[in-house]
């Protein structure tokens, strides 16, 4: 498995040392994360975000009382087709997700940002498609651009304990991004995307280091589930 560093190239907090390696972030369902769709527009947005998860390739993780996410898209193509909404988006500016931790204050301690890989299967767009009752799942391929953490908390919470001195991406700093929304209850059978949808805390949104995503075929749009990822990850560590 590749090896995969939380942030473009290295960001040094104190002396060159080894590394702490970050395989996913998670914002959690259910506790302030929500999508919100506006077919007048086409546009998706992302916000809130609730207790989240960093993982590491040795079994560990980090924890933050809540996130805030800042993704905004724009309808590219309604792809629906059978009674089964599908589309494609593109990032409108940039992604970026900040974590927080009460201990430390208001201010985020962590934010990592960047936009759409181009180079990837899904052609430099966010796919989506329906995948039950009032249940979505979307699939793309993200360039991570930008790291940053705060001193303090780095000192603490990662060097005092661990006695990892710096963080990084891979040096290729893409990774894969897949989301799972949950509708509104009362929604509906989404057939396209000529209707607005809020998801209203029913959005998880994970960060996979390791891209283990798999590209869908055009004509079908099949994404695999957030749980077929975490079982190829176990395989694969």
């Amino acid at each position: 498995m590749k090896k995969l560093i939380f942030v473009v190239g290295v960001l040094c907090i104190g002396a060159m040392a080894q590394a702490v390696m970050i395989e996913q972030i998670q914002i959690e369902q259910t506790t302030g994360a929500t999508a919100q769709y506006t077919y007048a527009d086409g546009h998706l947005d992302w916000g809130g975000g609730g207790f989240t998860y960093l993982y590491t390739e040795g079994g560990g993780f980090f924890t933050f009382d809540s996130a805030d996410l800042d993704v905004n898209f724009d309808l590219s193509s309604d792809d629906s087709a059978g009674g089964t909404a599908k589309a494609r988006f593109d990032l409108v500016g940039n992604w970026t997700f900040s974590l927080y931790s009460d201990v430390y204050g208001i201010n985020p301690v962590v934010t990592i940002g960047g936009d759409l890989n181009t180079g990837g299967g899904f052609g430099g767009k966010y796919w989506e498609e329906e995948t039950g009752y009032e249940a979505l799942d979307g699939k793309a391929w993200v360039n991570v651009n930008s790291v940053w953490a705060d001193p303090t908390w780095y000192l603490n919470e990662v060097t005092n304990v661990y006695g990892f001195e710096s963080i990084g991406w891979d040096t290729d700093g893409v990774a894969g991004l897949d989301s799972d929304i949950t509708l509104n209850a009362g929604t509906g059978d989404l057939l396209d995307y000529g209707q607005d949808y809020t998801s209203n805390n029913g959005l998880t949104v994970t960060l996979w280091a390791d891209q283990t995503l798999v590209v869908p075929e055009p004509a079908t749009m099949v994404l695999l589930g957030l749980g077929s990822l975490l079982a190829l990850r176990k395989r694969r560590a």
